[in-house]
């Protein structure tokens, strides 16, 4: 978490809140104050809305102006309120009536969800570093940013590079997912036919989005998505293409239901759905989208059977907390492979992953592109 903000939680301010109407489903933003005691989070208003949906985004504004998405606990537990107000009353030295507040004021534990934000990096494999640079840097005009003997570093956003090493072994495809506005969807489909590309499947028609196909020069899916409800004013497109973010890359494993679980449980992303066919799922985390299709499920568009492939991803946060606690499950299940203070190195199911500490990636970004599962 960026120090500002954990500087500003660690006394008590006035603050706004966005709920979710309990009946009209619209958001509401409402001021009112919060309480901290001993690192925890408390509100003391009556907030019905946060029964109905306990995900919230919680605005600071004084000290640092921020937009964090959170989870509220209505605490109804008599005994439990006894102790959380005598000592909130202590803590302000109020005359306040104890019993009076157990009876009868509202009280709620806020849980800030600063958790997976994005994509921070990509590492492919490649047989030679030239047909990267033409397809990557010549023709779809992506910076170099970093060039060694071996190995070459494209920045497709300022948040997100990719990365390609020379191996001599077999080149397994990956599909992966540019999200583009959807204003400039058109001109990013023109300049990718303009730079002698093969597209496979063309203005593919999702009814609020749309996407066109096309591979690099070594078989990789390449995808260009845009969808009508992402504004287009909160990340700016980046380069020739106008990408604003890496919005997917796919995981074909054999049983989806556990890389899945694994997925929401040790990583706490998000699925579509709890009960989900499991030959396909999405997984969510902030922006980075994981498709997860069964390796016997043909992939889409049809280039045949999805196959595991050689690729790295590494997986932003801005909270050293989340980081944590995402280490203490890899080391328990024997998973972590290294440990440094800004990044954590793990595997699951044949895949490389890292987690890296990216507080220059704004927490509340996901919320504010209305990204399905942000809040």
């Amino acid at each position: 978490m960026d120090e500002r903000i954990r500087s500003a939680l660690e006394h008590g301010q006035t603050i706004d809140i966005t709920t979710t109407g309990r009946k009209s489903g619209l958001p509401r933003r409402i001021e009112l104050s919060f309480e901290n005691l001993g690192g925890r989070l408390y509100l003391c208003d009556w907030l019905a809305n946060l029964q109905a949906n306990p995900k919230f985004m919680f605005h600071l504004k004084e000290s640092v102006k921020a937009d964090l998405p959170a989870r509220a606990r209505v605490i109804l537990d008599q005994a439990e309120r006894r102790d959380i107000f005598s000592k909130l009353i202590q803590m302000s030295e109020s005359d306040a009536d104890l019993e009076a507040l157990v009876e009868g004021r509202p009280l709620v534990e806020v849980t800030i969800d600063l958790m997976i934000t994005h994509f921070a990096e990509l590492e492919l494999h490649t047989l030679t570093l030239s047909v990267v640079r033409l397809v990557y840097h010549e023709r779809l005009r992506f910076p170099i940013i970093a060039e060694a003997e071996n190995s070459i570093a494209i920045e497709l956003t300022p948040h997100t590079v990719l990365k390609f090493t020379v191996r001599q072994e077999p080149i397994t495809p990956v599909h992966l997912a540019f999200q583009v506005s959807y204003a400039t969807f058109d001109e990013a489909v023109d300049k990718v036919r303009s730079a002698g590309l093969l597209v496979t499947h063309d203005h593919v028609d999702w009814g609020d989005g749309q996407s066109l196909y096309f591979r690099d020069g070594e078989g990789h899916i390449l995808e260009i998505i845009a969808w009508d409800y992402i504004p287009d004013d909160v990340l700016p497109p980046c380069h020739y293409l106008g990408i604003m973010y890496l919005r997917e890359v796919a995981f074909p494993v054999e049983r989806v239901h556990n890389f899945r679980l694994w997925l929401r449980n040790t990583l706490e992303m998000k699925s579509f759905s709890d009960d989900a066919a499991d030959d396909f799922d999405f997984v969510v985390g902030g922006t980075a989208h994981a498709p997860v299709p069964a390796l016997t499920r043909y992939s889409y568009p049809n280039t045949g059977l999805n196959v595991r492939s050689n690729q790295r991803v590494t997986f932003g946060t801005p909270d050293r907390d989340f980081m944590n606690r995402v280490r203490d499950r890899l080391a328990a299940t024997g998973e972590l492979l290294a440990e440094q203070a800004e990044e954590i190195e793990f595997q699951h199911a044949g895949y490389r992953f890292s987690l890296r500490y990216t507080p220059q990636f704004p927490a509340e970004l996901p919320a504010r592109l209305h990204l399905p599962l942000s809040l």
